[in-house]
C-alpha cells in the first residue's frame, strides 16, 4: 500500500512538472488583406498552413489581421495587435502601408518581419524592421540592366495610387537605365479610364513597356492587351508585384512575348518550389501568389530562432544579425547588419507556365 502510495505521488509530481515544464506559444501576426476573401490573403494564410503542418516542431501561434493593404486599416490592425500584446508580426502589405506604422514599430520594439514592402525608407536602419524581399533600388536596378541592352524606347506607366512604391521605383529605374528615349505616363490604377490612356499611350512610340504597378493589381493585364492593340509588336514588362495566377485571366494572350521579374526561378528549375506550388494547388485548388513563399520563409527563419531560444524581439533581432544566413526551404537568404538583403531576380519570359494548374 506505501509502495502504491509512493508511486502515485511520483506519477502527479511527475505530471505537474511536465505541464509547468510546457511553454506558452509565441504569438505571430500575420498582417494582410483578407478581404473579400483576397487571393493574396487566402494564400498566404494557407502557406502558414502548410509551414505548421511541414514543421511540427514548432511553438508558434498564428494570429490573421485584416489591414485591407489600405495604410489607415494598417494603423488601426496594428493597434489591435498591440492590445493583444502580440510582439512579433509579419506583413506583406504595400510600401504604403509599411509606413504608415514603421515609426511606431521601432518606438513600441514590436519586431516586423516584411515580406511584400520594397520602400527604401527603411533601408540601411538598425531597427526591429526585418524583410527577405529585395528594397526598391535593388530590384529596380536589376529591371533596367535586363532592359537596357534589348530596347530603346520604353514607355512607363506608372501607377500613382501607390507613390510610397512607384515613385522611388521610377527613379531608381532612371538612375540605373541607359536607355535612350523613356516616356512615362502617370494613372490611378484604382480608377482606371482605358479611354483616356488609349489616347495617351497612342502618342508615344515605344518598343517596350514597362507597367510600374505593384500590389497584385493584377487587372493593369488590361493595359497590356490594350498596348498590344495599338503596337502588336511591344514587349510588355511587369514588376515582381504582378506574380499571380490572374494574372493570366486579366493579361490573355499578351502573356506572350511579356517578362515578369520573380523573387524566385521559373517553373522546373527549383525542385522545392516546385513541390510547394504543386501541394498548394492540390489542396486548395488554385496557384498560391508568389508572396506566400516570402511568409513561408519568414516563418522559417522566426522559428529557428524561436526553437533556439529567442522568443521576444530583441532576442529574436540579435538571432539573426549574429547568424545572418540561413538556408531556408526554397533558397539561401543572407542578411546583412540592418536586416536587409541581397538576391537575385530571376526574369520570366514563360509566364503562363507559372500558373499551371
Amino acid at each position: 500500500m506505501k509502495t502504491v502510495k509512493v508511486l502515485l505521488i511520483m506519477i502527479i509530481t511527475l505530471f505537474f512538472l511536465l505541464s509547468c515544464s510546457k511553454k506558452e506559444p509565441v504569438k505571430i501576426a500575420i498582417m494582410t488583406k483578407l478581404v473579400s476573401a483576397s487571393t493574396v490573403g487566402s494564400s498566404e494564410i494557407n502557406a502558414s498552413k502548410i509551414f505548421l503542418e511541414d514543421n511540427k516542431n514548432n511553438n508558434i501561434q498564428i494570429i490573421p489581421f485584416d489591414d485591407k493593404w489600405d495604410p489607415k486599416y494598417t494603423l488601426l490592425q496594428y493597434e489591435q495587435i498591440k492590445k493583444q500584446n502580440i510582439n512579433i508580426m509579419i506583413t506583406s502589405h504595400t510600401s504604403s502601408c509599411l509606413l504608415a506604422i514603421s515609426d511606431q514599430v521601432n518606438r513600441d520594439k514590436i519586431l516586423n518581419f516584411v515580406a511584400g514592402a520594397t520602400t527604401d525608407k527603411v533601408t540601411g536602419k538598425d531597427d526591429y524592421i526585418f524583410r527577405n524581399v529585395i528594397d526598391v533600388e535593388k530590384e529596380q536596378q536589376k529591371i533596367a540592366e535586363y532592359m537596357n541592352s534589348r530596347y530603346s524606347n520604353v514607355l512607363i506607366i506608372r501607377d500613382s495610387d501607390n507613390n510610397a512604391y512607384t515613385e522611388p521605383a521610377l527613379n531608381y529605374f532612371k538612375k540605373y537605365s541607359t536607355i535612350k528615349n523613356i516616356n512615362q505616363i502617370d494613372i490611378s490604377m484604382d480608377k482606371l479610364d482605358l479611354e483616356t490612356l488609349k489616347k495617351d499611350i497612342k502618342k508615344n512610340k515605344f518598343d517596350s513597356l514597362y507597367l510600374l504597378i505593384g500590389g497584385y493589381k493584377v487587372h493593369a493585364g488590361a493595359i497590356s492587351q490594350l498596348a498590344r492593340q495599338i503596337n502588336p509588336s511591344c514587349s510588355i514588362m511587369y514588376t515582381p508585384w504582378m506574380k499571380s495566377p490572374l494574372l493570366n485571366e486579366t493579361a490573355g494572350s499578351s502573356l506572350e512575348g511579356s517578362i515578369l521579374p520573380s523573387h524566385y526561378p521559373a517553373h522546373g528549375a527549383n525542385s522545392q518550389v516546385d513541390e510547394y506550388i504543386k501541394r498548394y494547388i492540390e489542396k486548395y485548388g488554385d496557384a498560391p501568389t508568389f508572396i506566400s513563399l516570402n511568409v513561408y520563409t519568414a516563418l522559417e527563419i522566426l522559428n529557428m530562432a524561436i526553437n533556439d531560444g529567442a522568443i521576444n524581439p530583441d532576442q529574436i533581432k540579435k538571432y539573426i544579425l549574429n547568424k545572418k544566413v540561413f538556408n531556408t526551404r526554397f533558397g539561401k537568404i543572407s542578411f546583412d547588419q540592418y536586416g536587409d538583403v541581397d538576391m537575385p531576380l530571376y526574369f520570366i519570359t514563360d509566364i503562363k507556365k507559372e500558373f499551371y494548374k
